[in-house]
């Protein structure tokens, strides 16, 4: 896309009112979404005693709860309104990660504590991303940008993901994920009603996520007996044959947005 109409998207989604506030909030929750989970991990590394298996523990700990209440999120998304329980969620998940912080700084960290911190903010996550995916699009719908969402998005969302990532192969991953996100949003926000939206995202997210408790449990162990080479090897394997899998579903390659 031109240069000149990505800066013509940002000038008109800037006129709107609320563009610039959710913009940098998202920047700032994004900023430390990407920072926390890898000082979680070696904080708990750095524990006497701190084992892999301890960090996946913890990390699973607030996957479950995530997917257990997704459906629930997708729900209240809704029925409620969004931007309230996007805003009002971060607030509750800010403050449960600084009491997790807290607990490193003044030395009173424990495994159980991690979890039941974690478990909380998956249960407040459940709430925001159903709510949060519905917000965006509102507000494309409400600007006129409908034809060209998929623009608005990649203008809005590219630039708050690459933060903090060391190495080239996981900066070309994340624009890889980026523009499936892009596409795959845009094709939903085509096909799906408005006032359905939240829980249609909700039951996509517990589909994409379902088994991953299952492998935060076992990666830990796993990258512990055969080495964390080998057990990426064997992750990048799954990865592209579950990719390939879904490609070769003929109506997955057929979708087509609605004009």
């Amino acid at each position: 896309m031109p240069a000149s109409e990505i800066l013509s998207d940002v000038r008109a989604l800037t006129r709107y009112n609320g563009f610039t506030k959710l913009a940098s909030a998202r920047f700032i929750s994004n900023l430390g979404n990407g920072i926390t989970p890898i000082a979680l991990s070696f904080g708990v590394l750095g524990l006497p005693n701190g084992t892999a298996s301890q960090l996946s523990v913890v990390l699973g700990s607030q996957m479950i709860p995530l997917l257990l209440f997704m459906l629930f999120g997708g729900v209240v998304g809704d029925r409620y309104k969004r931007n309230k329980i996007v805003g009002g969620s971060d607030i509750l998940g800010s403050a449960f990660v600084m009491v997790s912080a807290t607990s490193f700084i003044f030395g009173f960290v424990s495994i159980p504590l991690l979890c039941v911190m974690g478990a909380l903010f998956g249960i407040l996550n459940a709430l925001w991303w159903p709510a949060f995916s519905g917000v965006l699009p509102g507000m494309v719908f409400d600007f006129g940008c409908f034809d060209g969402r998929n623009d608005c998005y990649w203008t809005c969302l590219t630039p708050l993901h690459f933060i903090w990532i060391p190495i080239v192969i996981s900066f070309f991953a994340g624009v890889a994920i980026e523009i499936f996100y892009v596409a795959w949003s845009t094709s939903m926000q085509h096909n799906i009603p408005e006032e359905s939206y939240s829980r249609v995202v909700s039951y996509d997210a517990l589909g994409s996520y379902a088994l991953a408790p299952i492998g935060l449990i076992f990666i830990g162990p796993l990258a512990e007996q055969i080495g964390t080479k080998n057990a990426l090897f064997i992750l990048a394997a799954l990865v592209f044959a579950a990719t390939v899998s879904a490609l070769s579903v003929r109506e997955v390659r057929m979708v087509r947005n609605k004009t």
